[in-house]
């Protein structure tokens, strides 16, 4: 699905819809892209999902919104018994980028995976809203979140475990890992829990920082130039989310624009947009 604002001049509003039903152990990967010109436009995609019992999804979303672009997304996936979601999302583009994402899992056994990527550089903020929802019990959510921010950008980050009454065995976990590569870029991160009852295993875990220097260093004393090797350590800090993508032509494209952007304009010392 490949959603693209023409070059006609004006300001644009984007309202596109997608709604997934999957019968009882159907399977099915669905991949969607975002991208528009530089006119100003506000994008509203929604995604919608419902699995029946036993039926599996693999969701990859690319959002790639030119620079005056606004977008107010959503996603909910409402997973029933033995049902799966393996779901990935890149937010690259956009001036103020907000994606809310809900897994719901209402079946037991029931498992959600919820992966993303995101890049901010110039004074982009990318916001990412997430709420992993187990109503039952003997349910499963894993949540993986990584970005980074240069020049002036920000991210944000907020996400939600709630396990309700009875969802007794079930487990969740959920991490958000920042690189800030500007001293004027800012990443916020914020982790929550809601627990209502006993017997059950969440984890949570947040880190905002610079690359290590460490690291840095290593890379040097093999000869290696310091823009090269920040751009080295950022591509292998998101490769492990990319090789687990359902589509290789979504991880290579987002490899190749992380790779781009991060590239130093000799002149400016800025990264490019």
């Amino acid at each position: 699905i490949v959603s693209e604002l023409s070059d006609a001049a004006g300001e644009h509003l984007s309202l596109a819809r997608t709604l997934i039903e999957l019968g009882d152990l159907a399977e099915a990967t669905v991949i969607i892209f975002q991208s528009s010109t530089e006119a100003a436009s506000l994008h509203i995609p929604v995604v919608e999902a419902v699995l029946a019992q036993g039926a599996q999804l693999r969701l990859d979303q690319t959002q790639h919104l030119g620079g005056r672009a606004w977008q107010l997304g959503y996603q909910l996936c409402e997973l029933s018994r033995d049902a799966r979601l393996f779901s990935f999302a890149a937010a690259l583009g956009g001036s103020y980028a907000r994606l809310y994402t809900r897994a719901k899992l209402v079946g037991e056994n029931a498992e959600s995976v919820m992966y993303a990527a995101y890049l901010g550089v110039g004074d982009q903020v990318q916001d990412f809203r997430t709420f992993q929802d187990h109503v039952v019990g003997r349910t499963r959510s894993d949540l993986v979140f990584k970005g980074a921010v240069a020049d002036h950008a920000r991210s944000v980050y907020s996400g939600m475990i709630h396990m309700h009454r009875d969802a007794r065995r079930a487990e969740a976990s959920q991490t958000n890992r920042n690189l800030v590569l500007s001293e004027g870029a800012h990443a916020d991160s914020v982790p929550n829990l809601e627990i209502e009852e006993n017997d059950v295993r969440c984890s949570h875990a947040s880190a905002v920082g610079p690359i290590d220097p460490d690291e840095l260093f290593y890379l040097a004393t093999r000869g290696i130039a310091p823009e090269v090797a920040e751009r080295l350590i950022l591509l292998g800090f998101f490769d492990d989310l990319l090789s687990r993508t359902n589509s290789l032509a979504s991880a290579h494209y987002v490899r190749e624009e992380v790779a781009k952007r991060l590239a130093l304009n000799a002149t400016t010392g800025r990264t490019t947009r």
